[in-house]
């Protein structure tokens, strides 16, 4: 089991969910599926962008990203 935790700026805002916020509904839907199955160990499309951030890839909307760094067992997510 993985942990997820959303960077939060010095301003308390939150990119990561101020991105999501802004999509419809049905994108919404699908990235919060997929950080679901991301919390059970399964990290699906994925690729390492250098020794510490990755990101995931979606393959739908405009090809959305979602940066990362992972510490142990918690997954950050940056933007």
């Amino acid at each position: 089991m993985k942990e997820i935790l959303f960077y939060t700026l010095n301003n308390g805002k939150i990119p990561v969910q101020i991105w999501i916020d802004s999509l419809d509904s049905t994108d919404r839907a699908r990235i919060y599926a997929r950080l679901a199955r991301v919390q059970e160990g399964n990290l699906g499309d994925y690729k390492k962008i250098d020794s510490e951030i990755s990101e995931f890839r979606f393959k739908f909307g405009s090809g959305y990203r979602i940066y990362f760094s992972e510490i142990d067992n918690v997954i950050v997510l940056l933007l």
